[in-house]
This record gives C-alpha cells, sequence and structure tokens, in this order.
C-alpha cells in the first residue's frame, strides 16, 4: 500500500457512483497517491472486491448508518491521508 492517499467512505447508490467519480478525478489528477475507498457497494451490485477500480482498494461497510463516515475514518490503510467527501472534484495535483 501506498504511504500517501486519499480516502473515500460513502454508502448508498448515488454516493457510491459520486464517489467513484470524485476518485476518477483523483486518479487524472494526481496519479502517485493511492485511493481507498469504504462503502456498502455490496449491497448496490457494485463488485468491487474483484475490481476495486479506480480505488486501489475497497472496504466494505458493516451495518450503514448516516454518520458511517465517523466509524471508518481511522481505518486509513494510509499513513498520511487526505479524506474528500464524494461530492468532490479534483482538478490539481494533490502529491504534496
Amino acid at each position: 500500500m501506498k504511504r500517501n492517499g486519499v480516502l473515500f467512505i460513502a454508502t448508498g447508490k448515488q454516493y457510491i457512483e459520486a464517489a467513484i467519480r470524485a476518485a476518477e478525478s483523483v486518479r487524472a489528477a494526481s496519479p502517485n497517491l493511492g485511493i481507498a475507498f469504504y462503502g456498502d457497494w455490496q449491497n448496490y451490485g457494485f463488485d468491487l472486491e474483484s475490481d476495486p477500480s479506480p480505488f486501489d482498494v475497497a472496504y466494505k461497510v458493516e451495518n450503514p448508518h448516516r454518520r458511517s463516515k465517523v466509524d471508518y475514518l481511522a481505518k486509513t490503510p494510509f499513513e498520511r491521508t487526505l479524506y474528500l467527501d464524494s461530492d468532490t472534484r479534483v482538478v490539481a495535483n494533490l502529491d504534496e
């Protein structure tokens, strides 16, 4: 796993779709950063287990609720993490 990365946490189909678009913008602007995702994607037909793209890794949120991100922020796989909401679009490099 990369040392520096971006973390997304989203539950619900529309928020997962938004997180995928946001992660694609991170990947385009900062290809050297890792991207991790926590979500309930398995409940909506996404198969991020066999192919987590555009994320490097996708983890399941157990028992999702309105504030699931509070439960998962500390579970980042990176030493240095930038958390972004799923409605973010990255337009410049974030490596620094």
